[in-house]
């Protein structure tokens, strides 16, 4: 996918040199974007993903991407992103998404490198600051730890846009790639929480595939959208080296599914999306001999509602639910009350703030029923 990328580029390239006498590269169409945001998060009961209880400026992100286009129907990007979250990804710079894209129509488009890939509404656009009022989008369908797992696949996609004329329009969605995660990132990080290790040596995925259908209803501001994915392959191999113990997860078919509504009407916009998981697996530690299943059958669920007050100033309210098994959602659960304010200053610069109010079981926080606050600020500049 890499050589079909860069092919694409030099023959872009050399193409605009013969066609013009002029530098070629002021053919290219290039744009340059990015963006810079520091923020502080303070927790009261619990540590969430500060690392510990109490307030932490180790909070920041900012990525820059480039985008050319030296054809009319082709387009070439990249993007550089790197985030500190607490104790997800300590500033480690990492290749979001690199591709060649061409557009035959409205209808279709065909992209390969690597690609982003859409899941739930929000998922193409997380890193879009002015498109959210909130600093953290629904954290139980969109996890912070998790950013890098979905943010995009090794591969390509199909897309396209089709006019339904009185039934509304229709947008869609087709991928298949691969994709081998670095251990030092959000996602890996999140098993060594779990116990499987205290650290990962290797991460991937065999194999993945996914769909995105959007329908722009024929009801003025209503739209519904369906997503579904399956990850074939997920190995975890994780070690303990001052035990001697090595770990391995296996899950062979990870499945998931989000069913998203979206109600845009005067100054408010509606949301809420369900999401369900289901994967069975096996852990492996050695040299024990130990054996046990993994089953992750969890799902969850939010609602959110945001007024648009003024151009420049947003409002926020959402309800979220996740819940680790499904046959018993008394069992272990995590609730959250969420209100944030979003101010825009100027067009490039944006201040938030928001407030959780969090509740789990004892089976989730290994211990009593929890209740725990979050406090999030945040500011961001882009260009």
């Amino acid at each position: 996918m890499w050589g079909m990328a860069s092919l694409l580029l030099m023959t872009a390239i050399s193409q605009q040199a013969v066609a013009a006498d002029d530098d070629p590269f002021s053919r290219l169409g290039l744009e340059a974007h990015g963006f810079a945001s520091f923020g502080y998060i303070q927790s009261w009961g619990d540590a969430w993903v500060a690392g510990g209880e109490g307030g932490t400026s180790d909070f920041w992100e900012a990525a820059v991407n480039v985008i050319a286009r030296p054809l009319d129907r082709l387009r070439l990007g990249a993007q550089i992103f790197a985030r500190d979250v607490g104790e997800y990804d300590n500033g480690k710079p990492q290749l979001d998404w690199a591709y060649a894209d061409w557009r035959a129509a409205d209808s279709l488009g065909i992209q390969v490198g690597r690609v982003q890939v859409a899941i739930g509404l929000c998922n193409e656009i997380r890193d879009i600051d002015a498109a959210r009022t909130p600093v953290f989008l629904p954290v139980s369908t969109y996890s912070v730890r998790s950013r890098d797992l979905y943010v995009s696949t090794d591969g390509g996609k199909l897309y396209g846009f089709v006019d339904l004329a009185a039934a509304g329009s229709v947008e869609y969605q087709f991928f298949v790639g691969k994709k081998h995660l670095d251990p030092e990132l959000g996602f890996a990080s999140y098993f060594v929480t779990t116990g499987l290790g205290t650290q990962i040596d290797r991460i991937g995925i065999d194999s993945s595939a996914g769909a995105m259908v959007h329908w722009n209803t024929q009801l003025t501001g209503l739209a519904l959208r369906i997503t579904a994915a399956d990850v074939r392959g997920l190995q975890v191999e994780a070690s303990t080296p001052a035990l001697g113990i090595d770990s391995t997860l296996t899950v062979d078919d990870y499945r998931l599914g989000v069913l998203s509504i979206q109600y845009e009407h005067g100054d408010w916009t509606f949301a809420s999306e369900y999401e369900r998981f289901n994967g069975e697996g096996e852990i492996v530690v050695e040299p024990l001999d130990i054996r046990r299943r993994y089953s992750d059958n969890s799902d969850d669920a939010y609602v959110s509602a945001t007024w648009h007050q003024r151009p420049w100033l947003e409002w926020y309210g959402a309800i979220e639910g996740g819940w680790v098994s499904l046959s018993n959602r008394q069992h272990a659960y995590l609730y959250s009350a969420v209100v944030a304010g979003h101010l825009l200053p100027t067009r490039n610069w944006s201040v938030k703030a928001e407030f959780r109010d969090n509740r789990r079981s004892a089976a989730v926080a290994a211990g009593e029923d929890q209740r725990f606050q979050v406090l999030a600020l945040k500011t961001t500049v882009d260009f």
